[in-house]
Formats: C-alpha cells, sequence, structure tokens
C-alpha cells in the first residue's frame, strides 16, 4: 500500500515504529562501538618492568590481538 493510501492512523503507527527501531539501531551501533574500543584498548607494544632492558622489553603481538577481525569483516559486509 502505498503512503498516500493509507490513513493518518496507520501512518502515525509507521512512524512510531520506525522511530522505535531507528533507537534500537543506535542502542545496538553504541553497544559495538563500546564492545570495539574495550577489545582493543591493548597497547601496540608493551614495556617490561623496572630493571630490565629496554632491548628485551618490547612484547610483539599477532594482527588478530590488534584487529578485531569478525567486526572489520561485518564493516565491510555493510
Amino acid at each position: 500500500m502505498k503512503d498516500e493510501e493509507k490513513s493518518k492512523e496507520q501512518l502515525i503507527i509507521e512512524l512510531s515504529e520506525l522511530r522505535k527501531e531507528i533507537i534500537e539501531l543506535k542502542e545496538v551501533k553504541e553497544h559495538q562501538s563500546a564492545h570495539f574500543s574495550k577489545e582493543n584498548s591493548k597497547p601496540f607494544i608493551s614495556y617490561a618492568p623496572e630493571g630490565q632492558s629496554k632491548h628485551n622489553s618490547l612484547k610483539k603481538f599477532h594482527i588478530s590481538e590488534l584487529i578485531d577481525i569478525s567486526l572489520l569483516q561485518q564493516l565491510f559486509d555493510s
């Protein structure tokens, strides 16, 4: 049914449902953003405790520890 054929009440109900969907989508987006920032808050380089030489103090990370691959895939898919 075209919007022009809908009653005022039908349009109000549809608008209300769309607003609810927008709110839900914003909440999901905020949750995903918070999850992404918490999961990827590790430093790229980890320093050893004092007393150890700087040369031996660097820790190497695998790329999957630095990037949330599944979230990146979702981003590409969208």
